[in-house]
């Protein structure tokens, strides 16, 4: 068996290493986030926080409602003293969450996705005796989305740039906070990083929310086509019979790259795959375009097989920690969560946008 250079340039004895995708990191082989976009949201946020802030008071000016207005009242779900006091209470509790190194002690304040994610940065601190790093919602310059009130669940996003510093501080962040029923508090569901030049189409703040929208009746695609349509996009490529029906983004730019880049480092050694999958139902925010935001989760199933005879893989010490264990002699599957936001404009023909999205590996396993 012949000696193979790895992934390092180092000379090494058919071990390839392999990176993960956790934390906040900015890079392909970080969080798969892009940093230092421009924030910008379609006449609701602007570069600066006082602008935005301005601008954030210009748009919620008109409203008092408590989040329990009734959904025929055309208030937004939230005010903007509301959004402060729900984004300080989740920050509150999830310093409780890093203090404590455990999940419980959010009290109920984080869920879905990033209640997976922020579990498995809590098992790569414990491992490898690290500290957790949670961005959103402590956030500076904040912008409130809110759309109108109406049945639960609801879904409020505050958009700015976080005030910890991190590597990625410049990075305009999306949170996105959700509230399952009229009893229970809002919790961070997901944070995302705004792609470089893109914006957050403004959402509609008052009146009745379009309820065509939901079924996706006069949009360029159907809410509930989205997350499996772009899946396959990640999946197959440019053999998607969806290439033509996004437009072109960075997020999908740098997972091809990293695909690539992983295959021909172990090309000889390993066969790597990965599927990208839809899960659960799409969060419909309609924008005041006439189109609507839609936020979407999938599930990537990433695996390498190494061939008989042809050595080990070596996964990267964040990955490692998942899988409690380091090295690979036969197969190692690590799977990602990635939340994501699209612009889904009015009118058909016209091309989905992805505006802002967030991938992290939650769990690793393999011998």
């Amino acid at each position: 068996m012949n000696p193979r250079r790895g992934a390092l340039g180092l000379l090494v004895s058919a071990t390839v290493l392999l990176t993960g995708c956790s934390g906040s990191a900015s890079s392909p082989g970080g969080s798969a986030s892009p940093a230092t976009p421009a924030l910008s949201a379609a006449a609701t946020t602007a570069s600066t926080p006082a602008s935005m802030a301005a601008s954030t008071a210009a748009s919620m000016a008109a409203s008092s409602a408590a989040q329990a207005a009734p959904s025929d009242s055309g208030y937004p779900a939230v005010t903007a003293d509301q959004a402060t006091r729900i984004g300080a209470e989740v920050t509150a509790a999830l310093g409780a969450v890093t203090s404590r190194r455990s999940l419980a002690a959010a009290a109920g304040r984080v869920s879905g996705p990033m209640a997976e994610q922020l579990g498995a940065r809590l098992r790569i601190a414990g491992a490898r005796k690290s500290t957790v790093a949670v961005t959103c919602p402590d956030l500076v310059g904040v912008v409130v989305l809110a759309p109108p009130a109406g049945p639960w669940p609801r879904t409020v996003l505050l958009a700015g740039r976080p005030r910890a510093a991190l590597a990625d501080a410049t990075a305009p962040l999306v949170c996105v906070l959700v509230s399952p029923a009229a009893a229970e508090p809002y919790a961070l569901w997901g944070e995302l990083t705004l792609l470089p030049g893109a914006s957050l189409p403004a959402p509609v703040t008052s009146g009745a929310a379009p309820s065509a929208t939901a079924t996706g009746t006069g949009l360029a695609m159907a809410p509930a086509d989205v997350a499996a349509r772009y899946a396959d996009l990640l999946t197959r490529g440019s053999a998607s019979p969806y290439v033509g029906q996004f437009t072109t983004d960075v997020y999908r730019t740098q997972l091809d790259a990293r695909l690539t880049g992983d295959r021909n480092r172990t090309r000889g050694t390993a066969t790597v795959t990965a599927v990208h999958k839809g899960v659960g139902t799409p969060t419909v925010l309609p924008t005041a375009d006439g189109g609507a935001l839609v936020l979407v989760q999938l599930r990537e199933t990433y695996q390498a097989t190494v061939e008989a005879g042809e050595g080990s893989v070596q996964a990267d010490p964040d990955l490692a920690a998942l899988a409690g264990r380091s090295t690979f002699s036969r197969r190692i599957e690590r799977t990602a969560v990635e939340v994501l936001a699209f612009a889904v404009p009015q009118g058909a023909g016209r091309p989905v946008r992805l505006v802002a999205a967030h991938r992290e590996d939650v769990a690793a396993t393999g011998r």
